[in-house]
């Protein structure tokens, strides 16, 4: 693995607050895989998680 992925992988879980490093890793890697499906499940993901923790 490249190290600018996993510095992107933790600054990712600086930004979702309340979860773990190894989840945001994992789905920082899934996007790097996944490619543009990857990003589309991404999103919905974090949209999901910040509706949940509004309401």
């Amino acid at each position: 693995m490249k190290k600018w992925a996993w510095r992107v992988a933790f600054r990712a879980a600086k930004i979702i607050d309340g979860v773990p490093g190894f989840v945001a890793a994992s789905l920082v890697i899934l996007w790097l895989a996944g490619g543009a499906f990857g990003v589309l499940w991404v999103l919905v993901w974090a949209l999901r998680s910040a509706y949940d923790a509004a309401f």
